[in-house]
């Protein structure tokens, strides 16, 4: 399975979607190193991304490695995963009011649905509503404090609102739990960088950039830092690098 960049929006997705799930523009086949996407459903065939636990275009089961790892932040309640599944469909299509509304009822359904938790606060942050996802993925955490993603998310929300001690914590509970994060690792840095912590930052950024050779942000970043320490040759060459790889100031 190829991995390649979407030509229109920059996604980075998987070849076996003949147009993209995002903006439906035709691919292209300059090939990225991750893809969103990182299994098939066994089902219909569909890309799965980490987040789910089930397939929410047929609602087929992941691969048994995956469901092992995240059946426990599974819903006993049928009702409940089926609106859960729902908001997905809705959340993939860019309707957030309406993937909001049955991720709210997958919770009053089950109000321990962990992973409903995190879609409803990443639905709220893709409009802007920085500080009710924060709650979302708190509620997220608290339910299961071992849910990476979760605290992933919980820093954006965090670094968005300018609290970046607090995004800081997140970063480095989320590292702790998935060690090879590359988006963990670069955002701990931003945290960092905000904080005036420019050497720690730029350690985070090299790492980030090691794992993530393709993250234009992560170069930027880590060229911001070594400005910031006087280090202006290899500097540039790290924002050329970004703009090379589609960083937009």
């Amino acid at each position: 399975m190829e991995e390649i960049n979407c030509k229109k929006c920059g996604k980075i997705i998987s070849s076996e979607f003949p147009h993209c799930p995002y903006c439906r523009e035709s691919l292209s086949k300059e090939k990225q190193d991750r893809a969103n996407y990182f299994s098939l459903c066994r089902h219909c065939g569909r890309g799965l991304r980490r987040i789910w636990i089930t397939c929410p275009y047929c609602n087929g089961i992941l691969d048994s490695i995956s469901y092992e790892k995240y059946k426990h932040m599974e819903s006993k309640n049928p009702e409940a995963v089926e609106s859960n599944r729902k908001g997905n469909e809705y959340l993939e299509s860019r309707d957030a009011a309406n993937a909001i509304k049955c991720y709210e009822r997958a919770i009053e359904l089950d109000p321990s649905y962990t992973v409903a938790w995190r879609s409803k606060g990443i639905s709220l942050l893709n409009i802007g509503r920085d500080s009710e996802a924060l709650s979302c993925f708190e509620r997220a955490t608290e339910l299961n404090p071992n849910y990476a993603p979760a605290w992933r998310n919980k820093g954006v929300s965090l670094l968005r609102l300018g609290k970046y001690p607090e995004a800081l914590s997140c970063y480095e509970r989320a590292i702790e739990l998935d060690p090879n994060n590359a988006f963990a690792w670069r955002n701990k840095g931003i945290s960092l960088l905000n904080m005036g912590r420019y050497s720690e930052a730029l350690s985070c950024f090299e790492r980030a950039t090691e794992l993530n050779p393709k993250d234009a942000h992560a170069w930027w970043n880590k060229g911001v830092a070594l400005q910031e320490l006087g280090r202006d040759t290899l500097a540039n060459e790290c924002l050329d690098k970004a703009k090379q790889l589609g960083y937009k100031e």
